[in-house]
């Protein structure tokens, strides 16, 4: 993707954001989700992207995570061991186009896959909206 462009549906996240204050990305033929929220720990980059998964990302995908200043945590509880990708963002486009930057590089998710961009609480959600024709948008 060329520097000058935003990722496919920016403008969406961007308006999720500014509504609800956080947001999920769902895409639904690899059931990856993937959040943003925000994060009154840290006023000066308020907003948190956080991708979870029980496996750790494959290297090339953690490197590619890593160049765009997402760091890599790891944590145990009771349902066993964890893995997360996040970073923090100042302003609210930042945190969209990295979310769907980070989104867009994961295990069965494609450059120009559809994501729905819904409420952060699974059980608020609804049913999933379908797929805009034709996706991707002609330009």
């Amino acid at each position: 993707m060329p520097e000058d462009r935003e990722p496919l549906q920016t403008e969406e996240v961007v308006q999720m954001l500014n509504l609800a204050g956080e947001c999920a990305l769902v895409h639904d033929e690899s059931k990856t989700e993937l959040y943003v929220f925000t994060d009154r720990f840290h006023p000066r980059e308020p907003w948190l992207i956080k991708f979870s998964s029980d496996q750790l990302p494959e290297a090339a995908i953690l490197r590619q995570a890593l160049a765009l200043g997402f760091q890599l945590r790891g944590h145990q509880d009771a349902r066993g061991s964890h893995h997360d990708l996040y970073r923090n963002c100042m302003g609210v486009r930042a945190a969209a186009t990295k979310a769907l930057d980070l989104m867009r590089l994961l295990p069965g998710v494609s450059g120009d896959a559809w994501l729905w961009v819904t409420i952060y609480e699974p059980d608020q959600r609804g049913e999933m909206p379908e797929k805009p024709k034709p996706w991707p948008p002609s330009a």
